[in-house]
């Protein structure tokens, strides 16, 4: 969606202006009766990789529950009002919360009124909010985008924009990954013909007022910083949480520090080279001689052995830290980052030394995409030598 360069009242004024457009359809009381009827179908604009039953069940679920909280909250209130009238007492709904004087009792009586009678009068357009008392309730964790449920038509409910998104076309809610989450390919350079991988690069250092305009993140109260870390370590664009989120992390290390990484899970991974080869290496499975030796699955022992024929194995981090990363020597070394390797006969790495060709890379990362199977496909990750660089 493109970037609205209007204010939220503008975007505010603009959605009221479009959605008198409109045709008024049903009210809230009618929409929850039909949704119990099973009336509506439910698009999802590509943001859910599942569009089947346990999808649509999820969906329902959440717009009845809200519309049955409006329904149940509001006729609550005007009892509990009008049982504190009766014994001429004030009015506190539960211990913290402010207190309603018993002068103001008939004012929050009618506010409630109103509510129920616009819950059970006032019709919902055509691309409407269903629930305006809640202020986002579906979160896509391929895109980041925070959506509403709408009324899109008379037979079906869908996803539209917050307002707070602050975006052009309002209702235009697509997800940019509707047709998958595909694994991503980044490129970094080994000038030393030396790459190092690790779970992460200890990267903290102490912070000083001399790096408060660092390009990194600070934490000024702890007095300290991490220097390949972004900025805006927590934002929407750059979320662990999301596929978006993780290929903007992705695209960060590697165009601003030269460091290849790879969002991965609590486990631990090989790193694995090609057998009599420097271009090519595998990140994958630590166990995979379990696999051909235990897996009843002929097609994965049949993989496994496969890939076993072809590859080596180097060493297995555990990634305590859910990642891997990967740098050229002279990075560590100019960054002062500690590097320390296994001691002999440990089957667990800190640091993980590869003598490779010198040059560009490509690596791509596929690992809990649509591209990788996690039982059943073994290349989580691909560094692949590229061409030399001058």
């Amino acid at each position: 969606m493109k970037e609205s360069k209007m204010t939220f009242n503008e975007v505010n004024a603009r959605r009221e202006k479009v959605l008198s457009t409109k045709r008024s359809l049903y009210t809230q009381k009618e929409i929850m009766n039909l949704l119990k009827e099973d009336k509506f179908k439910f698009s999802f604009s590509g943001h859910t990789d599942d569009n089947g039953e346990w999808a649509i069940k999820n969906a329902k679920r959440s717009v009845l529950g809200s519309l049955e909280f409006v329904d149940m909250y509001n006729n609550e209130m005007i009892t509990e009002l009008e049982l504190a009238k009766s014994k001429g007492e004030d009015y506190q709904r539960n211990e913290g919360l402010s207190t309603i004087k018993l002068a103001d009792i008939d004012k929050e009586i009618s506010y409630y009124r109103d509510r129920l009678k616009s819950f059970k009068e006032r019709k919902i357009k055509e691309t409407e909010k269903i629930d305006w008392s809640s202020s986002r309730e579906f979160h896509c964790f391929k895109c980041g985008m925070e959506l509403n449920y709408i009324l899109l038509d008379e037979n079906t409910i869908g996803l539209g924009a917050t307002t707070s998104m602050n975006k052009e076309d309002i209702w235009d809610c697509t997800c940019p990954f509707k047709d998958g989450a595909k694994g991503h390919s980044y490129y970094i350079t080994v000038p030393t013909g030396e790459l190092v991988f690790a779970n992460y690069f200890d990267d903290k250092k102490i912070y000083t007022e001399a790096d408060k305009d660092r390009d990194c993140y600070i934490d000024s109260d702890r007095k300290e910083m991490e220097i390949f870390e972004p900025k805006e370590k927590w934002n929407g664009e750059l979320s662990l949480n999301t596929h978006a989120g993780r290929i903007g992390l992705m695209n960060h290390y590697s165009s601003k520090h030269n460091i290849a990484f790879g969002q991965m899970g609590s486990m631990s991974v090989g790193i694995y080279i090609k057998k009599g080869k420097k271009d090519r290496i595998v990140i994958s499975s630590a166990y995979l001689s379990d696999r051909v030796n235990e897996s009843d699955d002929k097609e994965v022992v049949s993989k496994a052995k496969k890939f076993l024929k072809e590859y080596r194995l180097l060493g297995c981090i555990s990634l305590e830290v859910w990642r891997w990363m990967a740098a050229d020597m002279s990075i560590l070394k100019k960054n002062k980052i500690p590097i320390k390797f296994a001691e002999k006969d440990s089957y667990r790495d800190e640091n993980i030394l590869v003598k490779v060709k010198k040059g560009k890379w490509k690596v791509t990362h596929q690992f809990r995409t649509d591209d990788c199977d996690e039982d059943k496909d073994l290349e989580y990750s691909i560094l692949e030598f590229e061409n030399e660089t001058k």
